[in-house]
């Protein structure tokens, strides 16, 4: 899961300037490290990874806190459940793949202005829809030179050096320079 979520922080943010982590096994019986927390450290953000095989209730998967609101999105990505119940997928470009159902879109809470004093707005935001499809084409594609990679060799090899960087933070306990 880790790289992942690092992966996506990279997608938004580029690469981070520190790098501090907790990297643990919090099951009695794992032989693996089962849960994880990575904060990222930007010029004034923090972006949290957050992970463990022990939540019973599912966080958010999405938590983002600004000086003007917050946005909160629960639940996963619909394709992979869809495609292991052996979904009929579309081609490619033609039609859209799953979209996300009204009680799943994640929810924009405004807070109080001076416009608006007192009183929090809340608005349900519309999932984008995703297609993993469109990664494996631009692979097929730049190994066809066609185009270029959209993930490069290089964000890989950074996710994995934040991954190096969050085990060192918690083995150290010291925040890491990226």
């Amino acid at each position: 899961m880790a790289p992942h979520l690092v992966d996506q922080a990279f997608a938004l943010f580029g690469p981070p300037k520190t790098v501090t982590a907790s990297v643990r096994t919090d099951r009695n019986d794992s032989k693996i490290e089962d849960a994880f927390d990575i904060a990222l450290g930007y010029n004034g953000l923090i972006y949290w990874c957050r992970s463990s095989l022990l939540a019973c209730d599912p966080a958010p998967r999405f938590l983002l806190h600004g000086t003007a609101g917050s946005f909160r999105k629960h639940g996963v990505d619909p394709q992979e459940p869809a495609l292991v119940a052996g979904a009929k997928v579309p081609k490619l470009g033609e039609g859209e793949w799953l979209v996300e159902n009204e009680e799943m879109w994640g929810e924009l809470t405004v807070a109080p202005s001076l416009a608006t004093p007192g009183t929090l707005v809340k608005t349900r935001v519309r999932t984008e829809l995703g297609d993993y499809r469109g990664f494996y084409a631009n692979v097929r594609d730049a190994v066809q030179g066609r185009t270029e990679l959209d993930v490069t060799a290089a964000v890989g090899r950074d996710v994995i050096r934040v991954l190096e960087l969050a085990r060192s933070s918690s083995s150290e306990g010291r925040t890491q320079k990226f």
